[in-house]
């Protein structure tokens, strides 16, 4: 599900879709309990997985910038052992930081 405010309207009656799919017979306000029910669940495991990147990022700069200060002072053979780390650090941090891609939903075709 897409995250942001421009967004709340389509996880709604994306939600709504669903519980018709599975539960038809709840009523307007227990299908609107179960939507914020949800969404208050959904948005904490989302800031869950938020801090552990924003953890791991903090780490991974830390472990970047104490190796490019040992590294001044490395004999050049253990300087390429830095250096392979820190190749590994730089891959992992842009994977983390690049922009992640919503996968559509699929769709289903209609026989007429």
């Amino acid at each position: 599900m897409p995250r942001g405010m421009a967004f709340e309207g389509d996880r709604k009656l994306e939600f709504r879709a669903l519980q018709k799919r599975r539960f038809a017979h709840l009523s307007r306000d227990e299908w609107l309990d179960l939507f914020h029910l949800w969404k208050d669940h959904y948005e904490a495991r989302e800031c869950v997985k938020q801090d552990a990147t924003q953890a791991r990022l903090t780490e991974l700069v830390e472990e970047r910038r104490n190796l490019f200060l040992q590294r001044h002072f490395m004999l050049p053979s253990a300087a390429a052992a830095a250096n392979d780390r820190l190749r590994a650090i730089g891959q992992e941090l842009a994977a983390l930081c690049a922009p992640k891609r919503p996968e559509p939903p699929l769709g289903t075709w209609i026989a007429e």
